[in-house]
């Protein structure tokens, strides 16, 4: 299989240098299926329907108090991330946490006001820098928040929804995103993605 063993004082070893990937599972600390990853100055943090975790030199470790599970990650301010979980929302700096709400979220997206939009199961939400959160639409499950290069927000669901903020208006409106497209094509999941600054809509 390409791999080399080797026999010490110590007992035997196996280094598996035909693989290219390293693997990480429960026996490096890290429990559930994986549904979201974050890399940067802050840590390696990864989402899994059973909680938070960072790498550490050994392996993962769980953080305290998310247990549930943790569908977006995101850089706050001064080394801190918001986690947007089951239970909530969560400031976490390494292995502190500190709960800012306790409603089911699916996405957060921090703006130029040191405040951020929640999604929720029955809306979306702004959680302002004095710490009150008030609702903004009734759009539920919004599961992706974009700005594009103009300062404009989007969102999607997890039922390939797309929606774009309307400043005018105050609110979300549903984009009309089938135009020129197969009636097969209508009925497919779609998802944005940013890239260069740029929004664009994925599907199969």
């Amino acid at each position: 299989s390409g791999n080399v063993w080797g026999a010490t004082d110590n007992g035997l070893f196996c280094l598996n240098v035909s693989g290219v990937y390293s693997r990480f599972t429960v026996t490096e600390g890290l429990k559930g299926e994986v549904v979201s990853i974050y890399a940067g100055k802050e840590g390696f943090y990864v989402g899994t329907l059973q909680g938070l975790f960072y790498r550490t030199a050994l392996g993962f470790v769980s953080v305290n108090h998310i247990r549930q599970a943790c569908w977006n990650i995101v850089p706050f301010a001064a080394g801190k991330l918001l986690a947007a979980t089951s239970e909530g929302v969560f400031v976490v700096k390494e292995n502190t946490v500190e709960q800012l709400t306790a409603e089911q979220a699916f996405s957060v997206h921090i703006d130029q006001k040191d405040g951020f939009y929640i999604g929720e199961l029955d809306g979306v939400y702004y959680y302002s820098a004095n710490g009150k959160k008030n609702q903004i639409d009734s759009i539920g499950y919004v599961n992706d928040f974009f700005e594009d290069n103009g300062g404009e927000l989007w969102a999607s669901t997890m039922y390939g929804e797309v929606y774009r903020w309307e400043n005018t208006n105050k609110r979300f409106v549903l984009q009309k995103t089938d135009e020129n497209l197969s009636d097969e094509t209508k009925k497919d999941y779609k998802k944005l993605f940013k890239m260069d600054g740029q929004i664009y809509l994925l599907n199969r």
